[in-house]
């Protein structure tokens, strides 16, 4: 569809959409009224205006006498009526001025107000007589009506009949014509307005929208920038607090109980202050010793850990809270049953385009019924504990990121630990990172 027929379409639909409410909203009836006396004084034919009921929607102009009073007469009004309306029905259909005669003998004419295929109204003109030879092809609408009035109301509506102006047939025709051209554009006139403004509101419309969407945004980025401050509020409000009692450990001489304290509130400033979904491996590791620190006083010294990896590694970027998770899982679930004493290993290698995280440990392990069921293949199988939905919560998250390819590897066996493999990309692209 090309754009103008896109117009004209849309232009039909609010025709439409007017024609409901009346033909008035339409056309300029004072402009018509004026041009319809003007016409109807120079050609002396008689000239009104209806709406697509049949409403009259100009005042009649030089109506005769004699149709006046036929309109007076029972046998007669409903007659008239019926030719009206089936003048203007003619015209309609055929999209063009109709001249016929009516029931009474005289030639009327239609012009249709029919726009974008939708019938508005009509011109009704005539009420005169025209030569008798030109006028033998009109249809005349007396075959569809029958009259039946005494000789009295017949002779009163003779002599009015004889006052009737006679005037050419291609004068009427010429009339008629004229005032269709002129009709067609009024109304085109006035659609092309109506479709302006139409298009003026719609815009209107969108701008006023779209400040409200950007008014919207704005409270949005608001709330969000608020949100942050209200985080980072709580983070320093929390590692305050924790620092307080770190130096109240110091005075009751509690040496261990300030290290905790200190190693959690490294951990809290690493946990609030992650925003991206990336940060420095030499920042995860720091996580994870602080992590591990903690636990060992906690247990003891059940068990000892080590890191090993190149210090040319220590800025690629890794997801935060990688290596944590499955740190946490060696002491949690590897050293917590066993009776000697636990070794964590942590070791970070590269090839020529990934490089990896192994962890391993020499816990407990899991015999290999338990294991299927716990690394299941289907990263979005139904998980039982907090535990196994981290897990499955990771790989989907490293999936999202690199591609099936860099989902992790586990291996276990009863009685001898666990072994994790992470894999992650040496170059990462349009990352957002922290540290």
């Amino acid at each position: 569809m090309t754009i103008l027929e896109k117009q004209q379409q849309e232009k039909a639909k609010l025709i439409k959409v007017l024609s409901e409410t009346g033909m008035k909203d339409i056309i300029d009836i004072d402009a018509l009224q004026k041009m319809q006396d003007n016409i109807a004084e120079i050609s002396g034919i008689s000239i009104v205006a209806v709406d697509a009921k049949g409403t009259p929607i100009t005042k009649e102009t030089s109506f005769t006498s004699f149709c006046k009073l036929r309109r007076t007469i029972d046998e007669c009004r409903s007659n008239c009526f019926f030719s009206d309306a089936y003048g203007g029905l003619k015209a309609a259909m055929k999209n063009t001025p109709y001249i016929y005669k009516c029931p009474a003998g005289l030639v009327d004419c239609a012009v249709p107000i029919n726009i974008y295929g939708i019938y508005l109204g009509a011109i009704l003109m005539g009420q005169v007589r025209c030569e008798t030879k030109s006028i033998k092809g009109l249809e005349n609408v007396k075959n569809f009506t029958l009259e039946d009035i005494n000789e009295a109301k017949t002779s009163a509506l003779y002599d009015e009949y004889k006052k009737t102006k006679i005037v050419k047939l291609e004068r009427l025709k010429l009339v008629a014509n004229m005032f269709h051209l002129i009709i067609d554009e009024m109304i085109e006139k006035k659609v092309e307005e109506l479709y302006r403004k139409r298009i003026e509101q719609e815009r209107d419309d969108l701008k006023s929208e779209v400040k409200k969407m950007a008014a919207r945004q704005n409270i949005s980025k608001t709330s969000i920038k608020y949100n942050n401050q209200s985080i980072d509020l709580r983070n320093r409000f929390l590692t305050n607090i924790m620092n307080s009692l770190g130096n109240l450990s110091i005075i009751e001489g509690a040496y261990k109980t300030n290290e905790m304290t200190c190693l959690f509130s490294k951990m809290l400033q690493y946990n609030f202050g992650t925003h991206a979904n990336f940060v420095s491996l030499e920042k995860e590791l720091d996580n994870v010793k602080n992590y591990l620190r903690i636990q060992q006083i906690c247990s003891a010294n059940k068990f000892d850990y080590e890191l090993k990896y190149s210090c040319s590694l220590k800025n690629k970027f890794i997801p935060y809270f990688s290596i944590y998770i499955f740190a946490e899982n060696s002491i949690l679930h590897g050293f917590d049953k066993i009776d000697y004493k636990g070794k964590l290993k942590i070791s970070i290698f590269e090839d020529e385009k990934d490089y990896f995280v192994q962890i391993e440990d020499n816990g407990s392990g899991m015999d290999p019924k338990k294991f299927k069921a716990f690394f299941k293949k289907d990263v979005d199988s139904i998980n039982t504990n907090d535990y196994e939905l981290s897990i499955q919560s990771f790989r989907k998250r490293i999936i999202s990121l690199f591609g099936k390819g860099y989902d992790i590897k586990i291996q276990s066996k009863y009685e001898e630990g666990f072994r994790t493999l992470i894999k992650i990309p040496l170059a990462i692209e349009g990352i957002k990172v922290n540290g």
